[in-house]
C-alpha cells in the first residue's frame, strides 16, 4: 500500500460509557446500577461540538473517502482517546 492509498484520519481507541435501557420492573430501592464501559476502535473520521465519529471500515470510491459504520460516540460520555497503537513513550 502506497503512502497516496492510506487513509489520511488517525487509528484510536475510544473508552466511553454507554447508555444503556433494562426492559422489566425493578423495585427502585434495591436496584443497583452498573457502568457499562465500551472499548471501541477505527479512524478517528470528523469531530463535532459534541461527537467523535468513528469509522471501523474505510473505502475509496472515484478518488474519495468513504465510511461504513461509522458511530458517533458522545464527547462527554469518552473517558479515554488515544492513537492505536499507543504512540506514547515506554515507561
Amino acid at each position: 500500500m502506497s503512502d497516496d492509498d492510506k487513509p489520511p484520519f488517525r487509528f484510536i481507541r475510544c473508552v466511553w460509557l454507554d447508555a444503556y435501557s433494562e426492559d422489566e420492573w425493578k423495585n427502585v430501592d434495591q436496584y443497583e446500577h452498573v457502568d457499562y464501559t465500551v472499548e471501541s476502535y477505527g479512524y478517528l473520521v470528523k469531530e463535532t461540538k459534541n461527537y467523535h465519529l468513528i469509522a471501523p471500515n474505510l473505502g475509496r470510491n472515484d478518488g474519495s473517502w468513504e465510511a461504513g459504520c461509522m458511530m458517533a460516540v458522545p464527547k462527554r460520555m469518552v473517558l479515554e482517546l488515544d492513537d492505536f497503537p499507543s504512540k506514547k513513550a515506554p515507561e
